[in-house]
């Protein structure tokens, strides 16, 4: 008998009765769940703006230096380092894809629509949103835009915000700075943004929170996360079913005598794919 195997029993029975994202919760060092979110909090550390990524990046970065100086002595060689916590770099790098993502009503970064009249003046007006739960792929790349803008402006009490970074993925959970962002678009990934952030992690997030919220927040983050892909397989059920739908009335379809349209047209028409997801 293998001694892996009651290893193997144990963690399976454990993934059945518990699910992969409370084994994470438990024993973050010991297994991953795929989640990366940004969370901003203001300077009375209440949640000012979060974003829970609906499609996690291409490329995940993080470089860990060490700040080791050596020096040559006449005895030798001397090396000195540090033990407190020395800043790491983060990078990453992906699109969200061009189809709608449910974003669970994380519409709280403040959009603002610009008008430009007759006389050509920028003009500031209202916010304008399509819809606070579902954004295109477009729209996520913009949410996440303005998130890192905001980030590093002041909050009401004149005093600036935290950004806090979660990787789930490697328990790499950060208080953050955003050093840069950049955007491009290319021939190969035609109508697709893709994104580029680099961050400067200057804490771990368990030096600033008990774990008790720590805990807390991350719960929060998984529902989250799990409620945006339960949506997304719903659509995605929904879409293919009714692109079925369509195809078979299209394939039945008789033309009406003296009109240029179909019953079947007609019918395709009145479907509305909005209606069979809510």
């Amino acid at each position: 008998m293998s001694i892996i195997s009651p290893i193997q029993s144990k963690f399976i029975s454990a993934l059945a009765s518990e699910g992969r994202q409370a084994l994470n919760t438990q024993f973050p060092d010991e297994f991953e769940y795929y989640l990366i979110a940004f969370e901003l909090v203001d300077s009375q550390g209440s949640l000012d703006t979060s974003i829970v990524f609906p499609v996690l990046p291409k490329s995940i970065s993080i470089r860990e230096p060490n700040v080791t100086n050596i020096k040559r002595t006449a005895g030798g060689v001397l090396s000195l380092s540090t033990p407190t916590f020395i800043p790491v770099d983060i990078t990453l790098s992906g699109n969200f894809g061009r189809k709608f993502r449910f974003m669970n009503g994380q519409d709280i970064v403040s959009l603002t629509a610009t008008a430009r009249g007759r006389s050509n003046e920028t003009t500031t007006g209202q916010k304008s949103i399509f819809d606070k739960s579902f954004k295109t792929g477009y729209g996520v790349t913009k949410m996440l835009q303005a998130l890192h803008k905001k980030s590093v402006q002041l909050d009401s009490n004149n005093q600036p915000y935290r950004l806090y970074f979660y990787n789930l993925a490697f328990n790499a959970n950060y208080v953050v700075e955003s050093m840069s962002m950049s955007f491009d678009q290319n021939e190969s990934e035609n109508m697709i943004w893709s994104y580029s952030i680099q961050l400067k992690g200057i804490a771990p997030l368990s030096q600033i929170q008990s774990p008790e919220k720590s805990k807390a927040n991350i719960s929060r983050l998984v529902n989250v996360s799990q409620s945006q892909k339960i949506v997304d397989s719903i659509i995605g059920i929904t879409k293919s079913t009714t692109k079925n739908l369509q195809n078979q009335l299209l394939a039945n379809t008789t033309p009406l005598a003296g009109q240029g349209s179909s019953i079947g047209i007609d019918i395709i028409n009145n479907l509305n794919l909005s209606k069979l997801i809510k």
